[in-house]
């Protein structure tokens, strides 16, 4: 089931319970629901470096700026490469080609209201290849445990 489509990739809002299962983020979604503990979302700084060690190029966070709009505060070498851009301290929506701009903005605004965890299949063009496919996952974080206030995103690529 798609909630939206725009351009070359696929989202959806999954339910926080049950949690999803999704092969590639399995040990992430872990990891998020070790650290939320009994609070409806975790918080960025209650998680463990240790944890997230295996996925640390594979990962971003993004704030909400409690408008529409989200800024990556970290973005992992996996995105980087992936995008061929450094998006570090740059709007999420408005890092986008203006056609998928609404789209994403319209999918994040679910997110932050459910709150729901994110999940986004794509491809992106490729030098040696026709495309790289390539799964995303947007955990929801909280300052105060139960308002959306940041997002951790995962990124698998497919070989």
């Amino acid at each position: 089931m798609t909630d939206e489509q725009w351009g070359m990739f696929d989202l959806v809002a999954l339910p926080l319970d049950p949690l999803p299962v999704i092969a590639e983020f399995n040990n992430l979604i872990d990891v998020w629901k070790h650290t939320r503990g009994d609070a409806l979302l975790p918080r960025w700084p209650d998680f463990s470096f240790d944890e997230l060690m295996p996925w640390i190029g594979q990962l971003a966070v993004s704030e909400f700026d409690g408008k529409d709009e989200l800024h990556f505060k970290l973005f992992g070498g996996t995105f980087v490469k992936l995008f061929d851009q450094e998006l570090t301290g740059k709007p999420l929506c408005g890092s986008l080609l203006p056609e998928q701009r609404e789209g994403s903005r319209t999918h994040f605004m679910k997110l932050i209201s459910g709150p729901f965890i994110g999940h986004g299949k794509g491809k992106v063009p490729a030098i040696d290849r026709d495309h790289i496919d390539f799964n995303v996952i947007d955990l929801p974080l909280a300052e105060n445990g139960r308002d959306v206030s940041h997002f951790l995103h995962g990124v698998f690529v497919q070989n």
